[in-house]
């Protein structure tokens, strides 16, 4: 008699979350000074967000990855509610915000090392006007070798004036990764970040959570500062060493949020059972015999 085995699966999808390693102390959020206005329609995607405090509102910067995905850091979000946050996008003076529906602390980062500095927030509604969002991504091959890559750094930060930016402020950064040639930070911990070589054009409060983009892909989210020397030391100094997190690492993270893995339809597998439908069931079975 030829027997016939019917078997249904259902596959589920796990999804996979990264967390590398942790990098250098660091001394100010991340902070851009001496910067030129950005261009909109090359960087459509900036946001400003405006986040409610006790004494006011706090400013940081983001990108909109997907159409209801901002990309931004953690130092920004922590301890945060979405009531009364808005994300501006391209600014204040754009007229054009959203709301907040849910914000996405990376449960590893640390406040003091700033580890996995990065988090989401997702809008209430996507924005009609905006069609094209950034790409977080990179890869630490673009640096073998202690090779340099030029990229842009933009957020809605201080400006020279000791103002906040409305319409955003952008300067050239030249991107390096490892130690060295980055100046500061532990070799055991150098995955995490990359790092700005120094000049006069820096980040600074405000900017924190905004874009480094490389081509036009964002490689990192502004991070923090570290101080060169001994004491404070000013935004639009060269005696800094910018971070920026580099999203490479965390890129399964955000996938896990903005576009989670989805459980396979179940197949359609009836049951016979046999009290049921015992006629049927016999015949069945006489004529696997013939």
């Amino acid at each position: 008699m030829n027997a016939m085995l019917f078997l249904c699966i259902l596959s589920v999808a796990i999804s996979t979350w990264a967390f590398p390693q942790t990098v250098t102390k660091s001394e100010d959020d991340g902070r851009i000074y001496f910067g030129t206005i950005y261009d909109k329609e090359k960087y459509p995607y900036l946001v400003h967000i405006e986040i409610p405090t006790k004494e006011g509102t706090s400013v940081c910067t983001g990108t909109m990855i997907a159409p209801l995905f901002v990309l931004t850091a953690s130092h920004c979000m922590i301890g945060k509610k979405t009531l009364g946050m808005k994300i501006h996008l391209g600014g204040v003076l754009s007229g054009i915000h959203e709301e907040v529906e849910e914000i996405y602390v990376h449960p590893l980062y640390d406040d003091k090392s700033y580890r996995a500095d990065i988090s989401l927030i997702k809008i209430k509604a996507p924005f009609p006007s905006l069609q094209r969002f950034v790409v977080a991504s990179g890869n630490p091959d673009d640096f073998v070798n202690g090779k340099e890559v030029k990229c842009v750094a933009m957020g809605f930060g201080l400006t020279n004036g000791e103002k906040l930016s409305q319409e955003g402020l952008m300067i050239n950064v030249v991107a390096r990764y490892g130690i060295p040639p980055c100046l500061t930070g532990m070799k055991a911990f150098a995955k995490e970040f990359l790092c700005g070589k120094p000049d006069n054009h820096t980040v600074c409060s405000g900017d924190s959570g905004g874009p480094l983009i490389c081509g036009d892909q964002q490689y990192g989210v502004i991070s923090h500062t570290v101080n060169l020397l001994d004491g404070e030391v000013p935004c639009g100094s060269d005696k800094v060493e910018d971070k920026y997190l580099f999203v490479y690492n965390y890129k399964d993270w955000i996938s896990s949020h903005v576009d989670p893995p989805k459980e396979e339809e179940k197949s359609y597998c009836p049951i016979i059972k046999p009290y049921k439908i015992g006629t049927m069931f016999v015949a069945f079975m006489l004529l696997g015999r013939n």
